[in-house]
């Protein structure tokens, strides 16, 4: 099994497209970044470990880091991102 997402959904939230963790973009470790301002919110996608990494910083301090096990999917609605 694997994390199923939608690139141009990620691409619509995070305002910019994947970047890989390794270098091969189709071994599905990527990571999206997003800067507003003073915060910036980075989410890591390991596809085929079904796992998901989000970090939140300010003023680059971590203020939130979660990491998010049995990820079936990344769904998009609107400007919320959903983990299933």
């Amino acid at each position: 099994m694997f994390t199923k997402y939608n690139n141009l959904d990620l691409l619509e939230l995070f305002w910019s497209e994947a970047e890989s963790l390794t270098g091969e973009m189709g071994d599905g470790e990527v990571l999206y970044r997003r800067a507003i301002g003073d915060f910036k919110l980075t989410l890591f996608i390991y596809s085929y470990e079904m796992k998901c990494n989000v970090f939140l910083s300010y003023k680059d301090e971590d203020i939130l880091s979660i990491e998010l096990d049995n990820i079936s999917e990344l769904r998009k609605n609107e400007d919320q991102l959903y983990f299933i």
